[in-house]
């Protein structure tokens, strides 16, 4: 959670320190949701940022506001990051649907958040085909000179090293590098 009226600034405020890539994404939040705002209070002491935990995610999912449409898109992503492993077909199709509904639309953030996390899933349920083409797609939404308007370097870095990893995995199977 970040403070400020553009969410073309989110990028700047993520502070990743994951070694395999960042896996942080912006969710914007437009409405007024009650437990957002008790967030955004708790930013004056954060230095702008906040990370949140799944309590907090959790609150935001059961307690939303006025939902606009993108407000809504914003929480069926939360609840599908939430879902990631105790329900990974829900979680899939709710990546899946976020990425058609913004693929025409100005929400270029919740796109790149679904993006991002549905990559990580793929891979994580060794759905490596899967998780290839959704990389491939990734990279043509958000082409070299477009990227850095939404998203952090260290995004961009780890899908980019995600999609080396999984064409690595296709041309050096597993099996044969460990007869080598």
């Amino acid at each position: 959670m970040f403070t400020g009226n553009n969410p073309g600034e989110a990028p700047v405020k993520i502070c990743c320190a994951n070694p395999l890539g960042c896996r942080c994404v912006v969710i914007p939040i437009i409405g007024q949701w009650p437990v957002a705002e008790r967030l955004r209070a708790r930013l004056s002491t954060e230095r702008g940022f906040l990370q949140l935990s799944q309590q907090d995610l959790h609150a935001l999912i059961h307690q939303g506001g006025d939902m606009c449409e993108q407000d809504q898109l914003a929480r069926r992503l939360l609840r599908a990051m939430l879902g990631n492993e105790t329900d990974p077909h829900d979680a899939r199709e709710t990546y899946l649907q976020a990425i058609a509904d913004t693929s025409n639309t100005s929400n270029v953030l919740l796109q790149g958040a679904a993006y991002i996390r549905l990559a990580d899933l793929l891979e994580q349920s060794g759905d490596f085909t899967e998780a290839l083409n959704v990389t491939r797609s990734f990279l043509r939404a958000f082409a070299e000179k477009d990227w850095q308007r939404v998203l952090d370097k260290p995004q961009y870095d780890r899908m980019r090293a995600l999609r080396t990893r999984l064409l690595r995995r296709f041309l050096i199977p597993p099996s044969a590098s460990a007869s080598c």
